[in-house]
């Protein structure tokens, strides 16, 4: 599952149902999942590849050298 941009993983048991999550939203270390009023567990901070933005492709070169005939 997905909350304010963080993934986390829940029992796969709950995949599919309507779920309510409980959480302090100055600290998102920790969550707590219920289902039909019922705590049925804590979603777990998962992290694949990390936040940061993908780099964006540089430009080629261009070359400096002086063409024949210039006078720069």
């Amino acid at each position: 599952m997905s909350l304010h941009g963080n993934s986390y993983e829940v029992d796969p048991m709950l995949s599919g149902m309507r779920v309510e999550l409980v959480f302090d939203p100055f600290d998102l270390a920790e969550i707590e999942v219920r289902a039909s009023g019922k705590m049925t567990g804590k979603a777990v901070p998962h992290r694949v590849g990390g936040t940061r933005a993908r780099r964006r492709a540089r430009r080629p070169r261009r070359s400096r050298r002086r063409r024949p005939g210039s006078t720069t």
